[in-house]
């Protein structure tokens, strides 16, 4: 395959780990920052391991490593293409993780062609790989609460940043009564020990398996004040956030700046008033635990629980509380966005849209997304299109948030496009444009790769194969062919075939190519269309064992 890797990255990430400057860590760090197979982690596990990460270039045909190594480290693939286990690997894949409860590889890897590639390796247990960075604990807590007496309070964390390694200070809070009817306050989530800095180093290794534990650190990341936080924090509320119903129509960036300015509020006790009849609402309200009844003058009753929202419109016309709003339990939690916040950031989404006009009809829309507020991932994501611009998009540009297009359109064209030809005509035609040959290519490979039950069984398929491997031909594509050529090898699947001759003279109606003159296995090198043994499922490139 042919390498897309920029020339500045290589260079940086080339040197030896402990000669990097600032700047190569930087581009190191940017060029990770975009990978799909590196979402997963953190900034700061991100930055650590930028420092450690190494270049590897293999050549074709070389064994990567065999089953029964020790699993000291694993691969990002830059370039080039791996086959493992019936699987092949192309750039930008991930492999060679240690499974569960085993340090040694299962299989063996080889280099199918010149590869790059980038080397992590695993840590000790005791190092800081997978460490919240302490300057996470050491930021100033904001929160809202209403008493039992039904005061509005911020709470207002009085620490001083403590140089990493010393112990923390002892919190200081000191609170201000809130006398302002809108000011309402809310917080909660299971009280935890936000100072200690022992267990940090589990802490993120656990997060996903404990729930418990990832809910105590959504509430940390919620208790700081909305300056203090930082990415890794707003990633964090986004995957808690994204499963409320009050989120779930709202667009990634959206739900981004959400969660950058929300305030976190609780209201301890059953039976408090939240909200009075004809009282200002000033902000949008989402409960994040316990429920609340809304007495209507009427008095009609409504409930609203976990994931429900309530509050302003997403205007700054002033508007009015309907009817009580009282908690049902103890302890209700909620996050808060003032109605400025709230009305500026859903009435610019309309500015993040970029849409695509063809002949005066918008045939895609794009969204505008900043995944941290480094600058270095932003770009825009496709969120719909027609069947037809959905397709052309597999062979243009992709942009650094959105790295798996193909992959997620190969996964879902079924539910916009009839047939699978629709997209194989498409780039049975791309194919002849040399400035989209690899593109359509990759293409071609990934599909096969990763979902060769949509090839096998459906003749049309797999004439569209033989036509693509036609083409490789005659550009004389001999490395892509031959991947081609293993990506289909590996995937198919043993078939019987029965064949009925009306007499013993009558001619085959497939050709055959290959046995011991020839140095290798029988192949069907060819069958007429039309005829029975096409009717019965035979094809080219089938190997003919004998039993």
């Amino acid at each position: 395959m042919a390498s897309y890797v920029d020339n500045r990255f290589r260079q940086a990430v080339m040197m030896n780990p402990s000669e990097r400057t600032q700047q190569d860590l930087e581009i190191v760090y940017s060029y990770l920052h975009g990978m799909e197979a590196l979402s997963n982690l953190r900034e700061h596990q991100l930055r650590i391991m930028c420092e450690t990460v190494r270049y590897e270039r293999h050549e074709a045909n070389e064994v990567l490593y065999y089953p029964d190594d020790v699993g000291s480290c694993w691969y990002i693939l830059l370039s080039g293409s791996v086959f493992i286990k019936e699987s092949m690997f192309l750039p930008r894949s991930s492999f060679g993780k240690r499974s569960a409860g085993s340090l040694r590889r299962g299989c063996e890897c080889i280099v199918l062609e010149p590869s790059e590639m980038i080397v992590v390796d695993y840590m000790d247990e005791n190092e800081e790989y997978f460490q919240r960075q302490a300057s996470h604990r050491q930021s100033r807590r904001r929160f809202r609460k209403i008493n039992q007496k039904g005061e509005r309070q911020t709470i207002i964390d009085t620490v001083d940043p403590y140089p990493t390694g010393k112990p923390p200070v002892a919190r200081g809070y000191h609170t201000a009564t809130e006398n302002e009817p809108g000011d309402m306050d809310l917080s909660g989530l299971p009280e935890t020990a936000v100072d200690s800095e022992e267990d940090d180093d589990e802490e993120d290794i656990e997060r996903a398996s404990d729930p418990l534990m990832s809910r105590d650190i959504v509430r940390d990341c919620l208790e700081k004040d909305p300056m203090d936080r930082t990415d890794d924090d707003i990633e964090q509320l986004l995957e808690f956030m994204h499963q409320l119903p009050a989120f779930a129509n709202m667009t990634m960036s959206v739900r981004r700046e959400l969660c950058a300015v929300m305030v976190f509020a609780v209201v301890e006790r059953a039976g408090t008033i939240v909200l009075n009849d004809g009282e200002e609402l000033d902000s949008w309200s989402v409960i994040l635990n316990g429920s609340v009844e809304v007495t209507y003058p009427d008095s009609r009753t409504e409930m609203l629980c976990m994931g429900n929202s309530f509050g302003v419109s997403p205007t700054m016309e002033k508007e009015f509380m309907k009817g009580v709003m009282r908690t049902k339990v103890d302890d209700c939690q909620f996050v808060c966005i003032a109605q400025q916040d709230y009305c500026c950031i859903l009435n610019q989404v309309e500015k993040n849209m970029q849409k695509v006009e063809e002949e005066g009809e918008i045939v895609m829309v794009k969204e505008h997304r900043e995944l941290d507020r480094t600058g270095t991932r932003k770009g825009h994501i496709v969120i719909k299109g027609t069947p037809e611009r959905l397709t052309m998009h597999l062979v243009e540009e992709h942009s650094v948030v959105d790295p798996t297009y193909i992959e997620d359109f190969l996964l879902t064209y079924r539910t916009f496009l009839s047939s699978p030809m629709v997209v194989g005509k498409k780039l049975l035609e791309w194919f002849h444009d040399p400035s989209l040959r690899d593109k359509v290519t990759r293409v071609v490979l990934l599909w096969v790769n990763n979902h060769f039950n949509d090839f096998e069984g459906d003749p049309a398929m797999t004439h569209f194969l033989e036509e693509f491997e036609n083409n490789l031909e005659k550009e004389k594509m001999c490395g892509h062919l031959r991947l081609l050529n293993i990506a289909c090898a590996a995937k198919a699947k043993p078939r019987l075939v029965t064949l009925t001759k009306p007499s013993r003279d009558s001619p085959l109606a497939f050709t055959l190519l290959g046995g011991q003159e020839k140095g290798f296995c029988i192949f069907i090198d060819a069958v007429e269309p039309g005829s029975k043994a096409a009717e019965a499922g035979l094809k080219r490139g089938d190997q003919v064992t004998f039993t």
